[in-house]
């Protein structure tokens, strides 16, 4: 991977004067990991410079684990394409669509709540967030000494969730997800958009900003795109990285004109130390 601060002037001159489509995972990238999360809040600067951009020729989605109206909520911005569960839902134009789930998946979802529920009452700590196409189980504020009686129990009833093949293990930072075992996840919804909705614009002209596993289903699928992980991962799929949300400030704060001089900004940047 390659820091982005070592090559910012010339990632600057190739978006001067170009419309652009952003796309921007949520947490991680335009929060900082919070303890649950209701306790998320997007960054204050990044969300005045999110508004300016909607009000720009440029196309920005928001492409999360959240359900879409979570995280619509959380940023609270017009003319953005909100995408939730990983691209299973969206809203775009005031329209939202949602992939359409077997009766059977959506039965495995509602029983796999049921058993988490059991799990959450064993261990105090644990968070439990019902995103309607899918069930998080987030275990950050679980006590220290739970740590390995947690992991042998919920290991052992995830296998016993997955058995049927109805859903799939996702795993992201002190998070399991119980999915819909289709073939769909961030990277499809990206694909469907770049063969649609951005099928006049070319791959180079595409930005996405992610910090977790499941923006790497993006970054394979972007080869030319300007593809950007917060923080380091050598197996990464990402071209560059940034060491922090102040450098994601920075970067979208390059595509606004009116906004302060982003080099002020850079020279105080984390990805300077």
């Amino acid at each position: 991977m390659i820091l982005l601060s070592n090559h910012f002037t010339e990632i600057k001159k190739r978006f001067t004067g170009r419309k652009v489509a952003i796309m921007l995972d949520f947490d991680g990238t335009l929060s900082s990991i919070a303890s649950t999360p209701q306790r998320a809040r997007i960054h204050v600067g990044i969300k005045k410079v999110l508004k300016k951009l909607s009000q720009s020729p440029h196309t920005m989605y928001i492409v999360s684990g959240r359900s879409v109206a979570d995280v619509k909520k959380k940023i609270g911005i017009a003319n953005v394409t909100y995408v939730g569960n990983h691209g299973m839902e969206w809203e775009m134009g005031g329209r939202r669509k949602t992939i359409p789930l077997p009766r059977t998946i959506k039965q495995a979802i509602g029983k796999a709540k049921q058993k988490l529920r059991i799990i959450q009452k064993k261990f105090p700590g644990i968070l439990i967030e019902d995103k309607q196409l899918a069930v998080a189980l987030h275990y950050r504020g679980i006590r220290k000494t739970d740590a390995k009686s947690f992991q042998t129990q919920t290991a052992s009833l995830l296998g016993e969730l997955t058995r049927d093949e109805h859903l799939k293990i996702g795993k992201g930072k002190k998070v399991f997800e119980l999915l819909p075992n289709i073939a769909w996840n961030k990277g499809f919804f990206v694909r469907m958009m770049v063969k649609t909705e951005l099928k006049n614009m070319a791959q180079k002209d595409i930005i996405y900003i992610g910090d977790d596993q499941t923006d790497e289903d993006v970054f394979r699928i972007l080869p030319k795109a300007l593809t950007i992980r917060v923080g380091k991962n050598k197996k990464s799929a990402a071209r560059y990285y940034v060491r922090s949300l102040q450098s994601v400030y920075q970067i979208l704060t390059m595509l606004v004109s009116r906004y302060p001089s982003e080099r002020s900004i850079f020279r105080n940047s984390a990805d300077q130390r």
